[in-house]
Parts: structure tokens; C-alpha cells; sequence
């Protein structure tokens, strides 16, 4: 069990310019939902008029089931706190489901934000390559990313869920092609484990600079699916189909042996500013986080959680509470 913890700012995704204004342009729609849900219930925001209201604080509040935190008739708990400290209780009525679900999407984005930073970081460390890949076997992947981008650039919510929809079964079918080329150029990569004969008669370090190269590029494509399909689950705002989804996607590429490309890269000449190994190994190091993160997600879905936090300022909530009347 954990929290969900909406932060007050959208996360720093690390992205491209225009990538990042969309994905912070959902949290802050997403965002707004949850705000509005959580301003119509019981005499919360007669808690909220109490406190100053150009402070940010951190509302925590318990979901429905949480009979542990029900005070004698029956409310709901719901904890303000500031630098740490609780500063009053308020009570809550009712939790809908609209607002465990808009709690629930927001914190999923955020993980999944997250799982894409990091893919990012380890594809950026492989500039061993030229930017092109052979089209012939990523063409999926780089039709899904070139639909996931006509989709920043779409204002109409139907329109972008459509566009995101098309793009994710458009880079499943590309890293599943792109993952079974992975493990086939690992397979066929020179053993790390030579002699100075076998270099020597073998030429086994050209060969390896080859066969590696080209699982690189493999390498690199499947992260980029891998990277764009968080990105497009963090829009739809379905954490459970996300999880199960990306956990199948990665332990696919996990199963392409990344270690033994890894040990196999040792034999390439070290030119650059890092080991040829270094992304590789980068990548089984960030996968037990990767996996966490996913685990959280489906967590979150299935209500296996024990408190949501919200960091926002009071005025948010009479300014959602005044456009409704």
C-alpha cells in the first residue's frame, strides 16, 4: 500500500519542448477535474475559507473504505498540513467515485512520466549511431511517434484520445518486431570471451562493432516505443490497461538478454565520451524502478492505496467552487 501524492506544479518531464507543454497541458486538466470533484463535497470548502489562501498547502484525505478515519457521524477524515505540520481537520461527506478517479489518473501520469524520463535518458546515451534508422524494420515505431505528435497539436480531447489510440497499436506491432531483431543481433554478437588468436584470425572486434551497432539501433527504437507508449497511456488516463501493457512491453525487452549485449559491447573499442556497454547496463540497472513504478500504477487502479495528498492552494478550490454556482 502507498499514497497518491498530486504535486501543486506539473512534474519536470525532461522532454522536448513542445512533448512537455502537452503531457503538463493534460496534468493541469486532469488536475483541474480532481479539484472540482473534491470541491463539492460535504463542508470542505468551508474548511478551506480557514487558511490562507495564497499558501500552498497539502490536503490529505483517506478514500471511501477508510472506516478507520469516519469520525462519530460518519465523515470522512481529511488533514491539512503545511512545511509537515497539520494545521486543522476537515470532514468530507461523500468521496465520489469521479474524484478516486481523476485522483487516481493524475498519479498515474506522473509515474508514467517518470518511466518515459528515464527511457529518454538511456536512449540519449546512445549517440554511437546515426539519427535514421532502417525504416524497413521500425516503420511502426515511427508511425506511432509521428501520431502521438499530430496529437499535441490537437486541441479536441475526442480527437486527441483517437490519435493516442492509433499511435499505441501502431508501437506495439513496432517494438514487438523491433525487440525479436533485438534478440537475434544479441544472439549473433561475438562472444566477449576471446583469446588474442581468436581476435586475431576472427577479426571478432570489427565484427563485433558491427553486430553490436546494429542491435544499438534496435536498441534505441524499441526504447523510443517503449518511451512514446508511456506518454500515450499518461493521456488516456486508464492506469490498469497502461500497467499491464508496458509490463508485458518491457519484460519483452528484458527478455532479449540486454546483460549479454552488455558484457558482449566490452569488445568495441572505447571512443566515445562513455563505454560502449554503458547503455546497456544502464538499462538493467533502471529496470527493477521501471517495474516499480508500473506495479504503483496498477495499485493505483485497483484502489490499493491508503491516502491521496493533494499540494494546492485554497483559493483553488473557491475559485472551482464559485464557477459553479
Amino acid at each position: 500500500m502507498t499514497d497518491i501524492l498530486i504535486p501543486y506544479a506539473p512534474p519536470e518531464t525532461g522532454l522536448e519542448k513542445e512533448n512537455d507543454r502537452f503531457q503538463k497541458r493534460i496534468f493541469l486538466q486532469n488536475r483541474e477535474n480532481l479539484l472540482r470533484a473534491l470541491g463539492c463535497i460535504g463542508d470542505f470548502t468551508e474548511s478551506v475559507r480557514k487558511l490562507r489562501q495564497d499558501q500552498v498547502y497539502k490536503f490529505v484525505f483517506w478514500p471511501e473504505g477508510a472506516h478507520l478515519y469516519k469520525d462519530a457521524e460518519g465523515n470522512l477524515q481529511a488533514v491539512f498540513y503545511r512545511n509537515g505540520k497539520i494545521l486543522q481537520h476537515g470532514r468530507l461527506r461523500e468521496v465520489r467515485p469521479s474524484m478516486a478517479n481523476a485522483a487516481t489518473a493524475l498519479g498515474a501520469q506522473v509515474l508514467l512520466i517518470g518511466v518515459a524520463m528515464q527511457l529518454n535518458r538511456i536512449e540519449k546515451e546512445i549517440d554511437s549511431i546515426k539519427d535514421q534508422f532502417h525504416n524497413d524494420r521500425i516503420s511502426e515505431i515511427a508511425a506511432g511517434v509521428s501520431m502521438y505528435e499530430q496529437a499535441m497539436a490537437v486541441s479536441d480531447p475526442a480527437t486527441v484520445k483517437q490519435l493516442v489510440v492509433n499511435a499505441i497499436q501502431s508501437l506495439n506491432t513496432g517494438v514487438e518486431k523491433t525487440v525479436r531483431s533485438l534478440k537475434t543481433q544479441i544472439q549473433e554478437a561475438p562472444s566477449a570471451r576471446m583469446s588474442f588468436w581468436n581476435d586475431w584470425w576472427g577479426n571478432r572486434r570489427k565484427k563485433a562493432a558491427e553486430t553490436i551497432g546494429r542491435a544499438e539501433e534496435s536498441f534505441r527504437s524499441a526504447l523510443l516505443g517503449v518511451k512514446t507508449l508511456a506518454q500515450c497511456y499518461a493521456v488516456l488516463k486508464e492506469p490498469k490497461s497502461a500497467a499491464k501493457a508496458l509490463e508485458q512491453t518491457l519484460s519483452s525487452l528484458q527478455s532479449a538478454n540486454i546483460e549479454m549485449a552488455a558484457n558482449k559491447a566490452r569488445l568495441i573499442p572505447f571512443t566515445g565520451g562513455k563505454p560502449p556497454e554503458a547503455c546497456w547496463f544502464d538499462f538493467v540497472h533502471r529496470s527493477p524502478q521501471l517495474s516499480q513504478s508500473l506495479r504503483a500504477c496498477r495499485n493505483y487502479a485497483d484502489r490499493e492505496f491508503r491516502r491521496i495528498a493533494i499540494e494546492a492552494r485554497p483559493e483553488e478550490f473557491m475559485e472551482v467552487n464559485h464557477e459553479q454556482m
